[in-house]
């Protein structure tokens, strides 16, 4: 469970997800909480932030999907890593100043906008929070690293696995899934976009997953049948996620 002794906060997934790493304080939670912002809703396929763009804001994501994308010049898409609510947008804020990716929604999605100065200042006094935030940040580099392994060492049912198992332990995390099942908003299309398949191959390997017995999908919903077969079947491992409160459950998993 995370370790907050406050149980009601507006900012729950992203103290949620903190609270995995370690005890913030309540009171830096609160001072958080209470920074000026702005919030936006996209629709799905709205640009957030686009390539090139000034990086002049702290961006959370407080509900929805998002994603960093990457188009080539032959308009081909890679999704780099998904962003669920709790993630932070913009981790290298204090040191980047233009984006070198593009942000787009992949559900309807509300973002928080934060000043810079605003934050800097709390982190300044608050550095448990800091530490907190620089962990959110290694945690996302941990996953795009994993990401690259998982697109080149990986076959098509084992991507695919690997993604449904990662998706569903970082939805747990700031419990917006269940222990057998998550809401998966995600197109065929998009997840071919993510893991450098064809959207026929997605599709094929979707259905024999389903045969396999591992999973069961209705509309957006996606049930985990069977997580330690499936984590078996591609070698999933949690470790890359740094879930040191979680070990128990990660064990089980692994």
């Amino acid at each position: 469970m995370p370790r907050f002794a406050h149980p009601d906060f507006a900012y729950t997934p992203l103290v949620t997800r903190l609270g995995y790493y370690m005890g913030v304080p309540a009171a830096d939670i609160s001072a958080l909480d209470a920074l000026p912002y702005r919030e936006q809703r996209f629709d799905r396929g709205d640009v957030i932030i686009a390539r090139g763009a000034s990086i002049n804001w702290v961006v959370l994501v407080t509900s929805g999907w998002a994603a960093r994308s990457r188009n080539t010049r032959s308009g081909d898409r890679q999704i780099i890593n998904i962003l669920l609510p709790g993630d932070i947008v913009t981790p290298d804020v204090f040191v980047l100043h233009r984006l070198d990716h593009e942000i787009e929604a992949l559900s309807t999605v509300t973002i928080r906008f934060l000043e810079k100065p605003d934050l800097q200042a709390l982190l300044e006094r608050a550095p448990g929070l800091a530490t907190a935030l620089w962990w959110a940040a290694a945690q996302e580099d941990s996953i795009v690293r994993e990401h690259v392994v998982r697109l080149g060492r990986r076959n098509a049912i084992e991507r695919i696995a690997h993604f449904l198992l990662e998706m569903h332990r970082r939805l747990m995390i700031v419990k917006q899934a269940d222990e057998g099942a998550m809401i998966l908003p995600l197109t065929q299309l998009e997840i071919a976009d993510a893991l450098g398949l064809s959207n026929v191959h997605v599709n094929k390997t979707l259905f024999k997953l389903e045969d396999l017995g591992h999973i069961r999908r209705q509309k957006t919903v996606t049930q985990l049948l069977n997580i330690p077969a499936l984590a078996a079947l591609c070698d999933f491992d949690t470790l890359y996620l740094h879930l040191e409160a979680d070990q128990a459950v990660s064990q089980g998993t692994s």
